[in-house]
């Protein structure tokens, strides 16, 4: 969920509530939903990441084709009742599934190792 406030954004990461600022200039495309491609890319099914994530599989399959066309570049592709990973798709599921591992570890970290408060 984007926020606006001003010319920063404050964006909420689904199922973490957590909330991360970000420039003005970077897309709201390319940040919003990480966590969407990140668990269509592991279950490789839009349906599984929307049962894992707190939103619909129509929800998980828009931010991704909204990513796609900000990127001009497919990053899945879709068959018949299954889909995969495109190269491009790989490689940015590679850098977000990163980030967001860093993220946890930070965030672990600033809570001295006790993990997420419920």
């Amino acid at each position: 969920m984007l926020i606006e406030n001003g010319t920063r954004r404050n964006l909420l990461f689904v199922g973490t509530g957590i909330t991360i600022s970000h420039v003005e200039g970077l897309s709201q495309a390319s940040v919003e939903r990480p966590s969407s491609i990140e668990a269509a890319a592991r279950h490789l099914s839009f349906t599984k990441a929307a049962n894992e994530l707190p939103v619909t599989q129509a929800a998980v399959s828009c931010h991704i084709l909204t990513l796609e066309d900000h990127l001009q570049v497919q990053l899945f592709n879709r068959g018949n009742q299954k889909v995969s990973l495109s190269a491009p798709g790989e490689e940015l599921v590679e850098a977000v599934t990163l980030s967001l591992w860093h993220m946890a570890a930070a965030f672990d970290s600033v809570q001295g190792g006790r993990g997420p408060s419920p």
